[in-house]
């Protein structure tokens, strides 16, 4: 039995004819192309970066990452912001605030709501049904609230303008089944639905402050089921609109319509949609107990986060709005705040 071995001669890029040349660019072009891109593939590129024209590199790089560069934009605003947060005196802010929790929120409903005023101006498409049910949305809001002070005025705005701005992004891409589409039946089981799938968490988080605080901390009255139950519609609707329901139509945009399967695509999309609405009911805590503060944001993010923005991804806003609503819902009517 005879073995045939043929030896192969490995040459330098600078001994290759420009023919042979340009077909190594060209494949490490195809392979920037390719829909199996590995990290192996980008880093061997970037070693190999003067194998391109100029430019070249960096509109293929871009164009490919454009999506998870922005997210990462996004996430190092919020972290600059929140830090700043820290270092700004309340007395020195424009407006009158309570602390540094309701001067972060604030801060961050404006930068939201800017981003959904630019992209109403880019689709540039009106539909009066979406303008008609968020003014709607804005006003059991307003009226729900705890305190409907100046602040409750900007946050009613601020539910408005993201709810109308994530409905044309939507449906920019013909995903109408994410938002209200009026019928009242199918609006009401949705809402009950998600109330559903929250009453284990619910009870959780229950147990949790329970376990944290005492029998001190609770006081249930029958008399107080309906006002709890108005009271928590106003987080239930303008938290899962801003921060879940508009934050997602913005990444399904900047992913032109379809999030992809893949991990880094995945994590970055509940990273930007569940930390910052987490982090944010926490700045006090972080300076009076940092540690409690971390294990807060875990439980919250695993517990809370991650499934409502999960049901606004799979199933519709009024699932979502529903799980929030129940969740807070339970929690006040037994919780003393």
């Amino acid at each position: 039995m005879r073995t045939i071995t043929k030896e192969f001669k490995i040459y330098k890029y600078e001994e290759l004819s420009e023919k042979a040349k340009e077909k190594v660019r060209q494949d490490y072009i195809n392979n920037l192309d390719a829909n199996d891109f590995t990290y192996k593939i980008f880093f061997d590129i970037l070693i190999n970066y003067k194998l391109f024209k100029r430019g070249e590199l960096m509109n293929k790089l871009y164009k490919r990452y454009h999506p998870y560069f922005i997210i990462s934009i996004c996430l190092i605003v919020f972290s600059v912001m929140f830090i700043f947060n820290y270092f700004l005196p309340l007395e020195k802010s424009l407006f009158h605030y309570y602390n540094i929790d309701s001067r972060a929120w604030h801060w961050c409903e404006m930068l939201i709501s800017g981003l959904a005023i630019f992209y109403i101006f880019k689709i540039k498409n009106f539909n009066l049904k979406d303008l008609l049910v968020s003014i709607s949305l804005g006003l059991i809001v307003y009226f729900s609230q705890l305190n409907s002070n100046w602040y409750g005025i900007l946050s009613s705005l601020a539910t408005i303008i993201s709810y109308y701005s994530a409905c044309q992004i939507f449906r920019h891409y013909n995903q109408q089944n994410k938002f209200f589409d009026l019928k009242v039946n199918d609006t009401i089981k949705f809402f009950f639905l998600g109330a559903l799938y929250a009453i284990p968490f619910a009870l959780i988080n229950n147990l949790a402050i329970y376990f944290a605080n005492g029998h001190q901390a609770y006081n249930f009255s029958v008399f107080n089921v309906l006002p709890q139950a108005k009271n928590a519609l106003a987080p239930g609707i303008s938290e899962e609109i801003i921060w879940h329901f508009f934050l997602l139509a913005f990444v399904t945009n900047l992913f032109k319509g379809n999030i992809p399967k893949n991990k880094s695509a995945q994590v970055l999309t509940y990273v930007l949609t569940v930390l910052p609405h987490c982090l944010i009911h926490l700045p006090t805590m972080f300076i009076k107990q940092p540690l409690m503060a971390i294990f807060i944001l875990i439980f919250t993010s695993v517990l809370f986060g991650f499934p409502m923005v999960y049901l606004v991804k799979n199933k519709n806003l009024q699932t979502s709005i529903g799980f929030h609503w129940a969740v807070d819902f339970i929690r006040f009517l037994f919780v003393i705040w």
